[in-house]
């Protein structure tokens, strides 16, 4: 990117970098250089900034929902972890105009697919926390709460945690075996409390609790979606 670029990028995301080159670096995907070996694109820088994105969306949850219990509160931080909420960010803050990748990752129609968008914002956070550390990358981080609160307002309905789960366990492997086992069964018939393992390819990935199986089972999809963010 040139200077000019790097001054309203800056200004978008609400933050002046000491190293300039690592801001190009967060917006530059890897088709870019396709091919070649010591291109300098995002991936590591994507890598990153998903961990710092996971802190600090759950210190921000933890503080908001104090009432609630941690599969509520998974819940709410894998929909805003999740690819399409980041890809909506991006597009606010008009990412599309800055990011650098290969002609064939643009469409005419739709732009640049969800996932490219979701890579780079978290990219530019592990930037930002580079260069100027947890602090600055949780200040730019916490510019988008509006949009927080919207979807945390307006999808918490909607949200599928077992379908979501199943959907990216599906993406990392063509042998996706997700079973929920329940393990027990407490208290009287009115007032039924059910604990359920989530195990994926025979390793148990979460446990959910909840006044009916399929509560429980959907706390558990969203207690593994939550580490799958982190991990």
């Amino acid at each position: 990117m040139d200077i000019q670029e790097i001054r309203n990028l800056e200004n978008l995301i609400g933050y002046q970098f000491a190293d300039k080159a690592l801001l190009t670096q967060a917006v530059t995907h890897p088709s870019l250089g396709s091919g070649k070996s010591d291109y300098s694109h995002n991936q590591r820088l994507e890598f990153l900034g998903d961990s710092v994105l996971g802190s600090v969306l759950a210190s921000w949850i933890f503080a908001q929902f104090p009432e609630d219990k941690e599969g509520e509160l998974s819940k709410k931080k894998a929909m805003l972890a999740r690819g399409s909420h980041l890809a909506t960010i991006a597009r606010s803050i008009k990412l599309e105009k800055f990011v650098k990748a290969s002609p064939s990752e643009f469409c005419k129609e739709t732009g640049f697919r969800d996932s490219l968008l979701e890579d780079a914002i978290e990219a530019i956070i592990g930037a930002v926390f580079l260069d100027g550390g947890y602090d600055n990358a949780r200040k730019v981080i916490m510019m988008w709460i509006p949009l927080f609160k919207e979807t945390l307002k307006g999808s918490s309905s909607s949200f599928n945690p077992k379908g979501k789960l199943q959907e990216y366990l599906q993406a990392k492997s063509k042998k996706c075996r997700i079973n929920y086992r329940t393990i027990s069964e407490v208290g009287p018939d009115h007032k039924k409390e059910f604990t359920v393992e989530l195990i994926y390819n025979g390793r148990i990935l979460g446990k959910g609790i909840g006044a009916s199986k399929r509560s429980a089972e959907e706390n558990a999809a969203q207690i593994a979606l939550a580490q799958t963010h982190e991990n």
